[in-house]
């Protein structure tokens, strides 16, 4: 994606004297032609050079070489691991402390989106759970900020008729086909963790889907692929803290259509300042911000989103506080 070029021009102007090899995605070979002539000033000049993906053998034969210094990737948790797995191998006398800083890497997340409680309007649900379907289903959730699980309060008066809004809204909204590798077997993955597809923990929600004329713009000869109309599947985790709970479904990376629902327990009342006088404030700095910036409870740090209804925009000093809690992006 464009991302790559951001990366590129980023370390030749941030870090100079480091010429950069390129290696595009295997799915995203027509990128070549775009960035020679975008780069040709720094290709002529043997600052940036770029190749085809080539296959498993040909990337772990570059990073074995000597003149590789640092390797920055946007991709999988695994992807990263692989790599230093590698580097480790081919350059044994660096401690590994030495072999993870030579790694820079932006991984996926699954992105949370936090539901402050209150009272919304109609309006306000809709706009709310259109805004998650809008994250979720671009490119059927397969985007590194693609949303995945909804946090919302366990003792949240309106979550049925959030519920059932959602659930309305997936059915009438188009979801994109799963054009990225593994996506159907992940999602498959997912849905087994909770008992499979009959599960009254898993949805599958079937709705209208967009329809390619071709599935793969580099190969025009390749028609759309019905295989990869997976409709999206809704996960119920639990309440966060019995025993039934189950997080697999956040604290995994599904980069395809799966949305996560983790109801979390009311605010202690120890807890609760008496400064504001506001439960859904603190319920949000309390118990919603903490957990999603504990790294055992859920996948990734890099987008969050926060909900919440009008109301709160006139007290914008409580919500910056809460925002500001936040360990992500």
């Amino acid at each position: 994606s464009n991302l790559s070029l951001v990366d590129i021009l980023h370390s030749i102007f941030m870090h100079p004297g480091k010429p950069v090899l390129i290696k595009h995605h295997p799915l995203r070979p027509f990128l070549y032609a775009t960035y020679q002539e975008i780069l040709k000033p720094l290709i002529v000049r043997g600052y940036v050079d770029q190749i085809l993906d080539q296959g498993i053998d040909c990337t772990t034969s570059i990073l074995s070489r000597d003149e590789i210094a640092h390797v920055h990737l946007t991709g999988a948790l695994s992807t990263s691991n692989a790599i230093k797995e590698t580097l480790r191998r081919a350059k044994p006398h660096l401690e590994p402390s030495e072999v993870r800083d030579m790694v820079t890497s932006e991984l996926g997340c699954s992105t949370p989106c936090i539901i402050t409680p209150g009272i919304y309007s109609k309006t306000e649900l809709l706009h709310l759970v259109q805004n998650i379907l809008t994250a979720k289903k671009i490119n059927s959730g397969s985007n590194c900020v693609g949303m995945q699980g909804i946090i919302l309060p366990e003792s949240w008066e309106q979550k049925d008729e959030f519920r059932e809004i959602l659930y309305k809204e997936l059915q009438n909204t188009k979801t994109d086909p799963c054009y990225y590798p593994g996506s159907k077997e992940r999602v498959e993955e997912f849905v087994e963790k909770y008992g499979g597809k009959d599960s009254n923990l898993v949805t599958e929600v079937v709705g209208p889907m967009v329809v390619k004329s071709t599935f793969n713009e580099v190969d025009n000869d390749k028609k759309y692929d019905a295989t990869h109309d997976i409709h999206p599947h809704v996960i119920e985790c639990g309440v966060f803290g019995t025993s039934e709970y189950n997080d697999y479904a956040i604290k995994n990376e599904a980069f395809g259509p799966v949305l996560a629902i983790v109801e979390l327990p009311d605010v202690a009342a120890s807890t609760v300042s008496k400064t504001t006088g506001d439960e859904n404030i603190q319920y949000l700095l309390h118990s919603a911000i903490p957990f999603v910036n504990n790294k055992d409870n859920i996948f990734g740090s890099l987008s969050c989103i926060l909900m919440y209804p009008q109301k709160y925009i006139r007290n914008s000093d409580s919500m910056r506080e809460v925002i500001s809690q936040l360990n992500y992006g």
